[in-house]
């Protein structure tokens, strides 16, 4: 593998391209994106070695990373379906994988030459100024064949993603779905919900005043890019419901316990702190 396209150079694009070219200096890497002051701004960073805003720049490519948000996703499978030799590799990174996976079979002939992929790193910040090239050191990126789509013609995307540090895990796409949508999409749902509970209080400005770090730790999704939150919450909605369903169950058991002055209150708190050193070991 000689190049690889990254479409959209954000967060998770630009910092892939960052790696990539300190890890594999051999790789040429072309950056795509909406425009071509962003295309000039990631070359100018270091996280692509030529780009632009053309999509047809892909067909020149053994690899295309489709990097952008989940809701630009199917117009830009529409186009690659359309410039793409056929021997090209296709990979994405959303953090959805069924709609994305049903979107590569309807657009992209020989829909087995896409691997759906999700890495499991991120920031609070978005964009290219937020990219760094050790964002994936160990990190799981998550590959979601479709059915019995053969994996060997992908070695050369797995050296990649070994190249740049992260940890590969292969599971089904409705399984990374519902899984996700607990460790991921719930958190920034409740980090969210719970920024409004604060905001909705006559007294939200005293109290932020005096906050300390728990406070912060807790909003701190809440400050991520709106629209790449609510393009993750539509499109994965049954299972975001579903999770934010076993969080009301959970919070209604705390509020009994707590309306009732229940000494039992202590042992929700007490096993979920055991739980909580458990995952810290893991």
């Amino acid at each position: 593998m000689t190049r690889v396209a990254i479409i959209g150079v954000g967060l998770i694009g630009g910092s892939l391209g960052l790696a990539l070219r300190e890890a594999r200096p051999d790789i040429e890497v072309i950056g795509i994106a909406r425009s071509e002051d962003s295309a000039a701004a990631a070359v100018k960073r270091g996280a692509v070695t030529a780009a632009g805003a053309d999509l047809r720049l892909a067909s020149a490519c053994d690899l295309v990373v489709v990097a952008t948000p989940l809701q630009e996703m199917r117009p830009v499978f529409s186009r690659l379906g359309r410039e793409l030799p056929k021997q090209t590799l296709v990979t994405d990174v959303g953090s959805v994988k069924r709609a994305v996976l049903d979107w590569a079979r309807e657009l992209i002939p020989d829909a087995g030459r896409f691997l759906g992929g999700h890495p499991m790193a991120g920031k609070s910040e978005s964009g290219l100024r937020a990219a760094e090239p050790r964002l994936f050191q160990g990190a799981p990126w998550v590959f979601t064949p479709d059915g019995d789509q053969d994996l060997g013609r992908f070695a050369p995307l797995f050296e990649i993603v070994d190249a740049v540090g992260a940890r590969r895990v292969v599971i089904g796409p409705d399984e990374h779905d519902r899984r996700v949508a607990l460790v991921s999409h719930l958190a920034f749902t409740l980090s969210s919900a719970y920024g409004a509970t604060i905001k909705a209080s006559p007294e939200w400005r005293e109290a932020v005043r005096i906050a300390g770090p728990g406070f912060r730790d807790m909003v701190r999704l809440a400050g991520g890019d709106p629209d790449l939150y609510t393009g993750i919450a539509r499109t994965n909605r049954a299972a975001l419901l579903d999770a934010v369903d076993r969080l009301q169950a959970a919070l209604s058991k705390y509020r009994r316990h707590l309306e009732n002055d229940d000494e039992r209150i202590w042992e929700l708190f007490e096993e979920v702190k055991l739980a909580h050193d458990q995952w810290e070991r893991m």
